[in-house]
């Protein structure tokens, strides 16, 4: 692995941040520490004395301290990101409301020291997704071992990087998780917000804006621009679709799951395991309801060249989806519910 020395930009590096205190009043003097760890995305390479990182919402400069602290690495809050006039925000306006939030959500600095180390590039995820797309297209088998941090940490990314590798016809990115913040903004994932205004610039993408109710989610649907991907598309941001929330019924849990490309298997999997197994009946209802939205067969790989297409029309998929909208009610909530579950096992932490 490289030194931090040589980090390039669009590598991920883990960040430890260490701490010590010392006991008041013990006669041994006795000092504990405590540690943190954190992956962050390099946005400038190494240019011989720092480096510019994205850590949640602030760019941070890392650097060699000097003086007292000679030798040591010191980091230094340079600003907000993503900007007002970046490319995401200029696709998603309704992300300008919450700027100020997302860009909060880094808080304070952790006291006391830290450490980098190269762990990852953008290069090595997009040749493991060239090499076998299946963890980031068919989501999660039942029984599939643990991702760890740094996995789930690039998870998005490796999915978008599948998504434009024309394996996905769909991917769902949470741009603003307000329903549980202190969980995290997804969109800060290593590698994220990189891939994701790389697929609002690549030819054959069209992409529209899903709204949790109440407006306490907010979620870039992505998708091939053509049928039956427009028409998914559409109808999953009709009823505020979120990625990084779980459906909240067995129905919701097995048409998102279809829609977003999953394996049929993994996703029956997922259902049963959430205690509430799909029916016979309820899948044949599901199944009907998808071939309203779109007779269009989905076939992957997409590629932007492709000539024998279908495009979708307007007005026609917004019928569609009005039309499979009032065939789902009864159905359970959705409770604007994503990919969630399906692919988002993950360490706890």
């Amino acid at each position: 692995m490289r030194s931090l020395q040589q980090c390039q930009q669009n590598d991920v590096l883990q960040l430890t941040f260490t701490s010590s205190s010392s006991s008041s009043g013990s006669s041994s003097g006795s000092s504990s520490s405590s540690s943190s760890v954190e992956h962050v995305q390099v946005m400038q390479g190494w240019d011989g004395s720092s480096a510019v990182l994205l850590r949640k919402g602030q760019l941070l400069r890392l650097a060699v301290a000097a003086g007292e602290d000679a030798g040591a690495l010191q980091l230094t809050a340079l600003g907000g990101f993503p900007a007002a006039d970046s490319l995401t925000v200029s696709s998603f306006p309704q992300l300008a409301g919450v700027l100020p939030a997302l860009h909060a959500h880094a808080g304070e600095l952790p006291a006391g020291t830290v450490t980098a180390e190269v762990l990852d590039s953008l290069e090595h995820l997009q040749q493991q997704v060239v090499a076998d797309a299946a963890e980031w297209r068919d989501g999660n088998a039942p029984g599939d071992p643990v991702k760890t941090q740094l996995q789930q940490a690039v998870f998005t990314a490796g999915e978008l990087a599948a998504f434009l590798q024309g394996q996905r016809g769909i991917a769902l990115v949470q741009l603003f998780n307000g329903w549980e913040p202190s969980k995290g903004q997804p969109i800060y994932n290593p590698l994220a917000i990189h891939m994701l205004e790389q697929a609002l610039a690549a030819p054959g993408v069209a992409f529209i804006s899903s709204v949790a109710p109440g407006g306490v989610g907010l979620t870039g649907i992505l998708y091939a621009d053509r049928e039956p991907f427009a028409s998914w598309a559409m109808h999953l941001a009709s009823f505020g679709c979120q990625a990084n929330a779980v459906a909240g019924s067995a129905y919701y849990k097995l048409l998102i799951g279809q829609l977003l490309g999953y394996k049929l298997e993994h996703v029956l999997g997922y259902v049963a395991s959430s205690g509430e197994p799909a029916s016979a009946q309820l899948q044949q209802q599901v199944a009907q309801d998808i071939r309203k939205l779109s007779k269009v067969k989905p076939q992957l790989p997409w590629s932007a060249s492709d000539t024998n297409i279908r495009k979708h029309k307007p007005a026609a998929a917004a019928a569609a989806a009005a039309g499979a909208a009032g065939a789902a009610a009864g159905k359970g909530s959705a409770g604007f519910g994503g990919k969630g579950g399906f692919a988002k096992k993950a360490a706890k932490r």
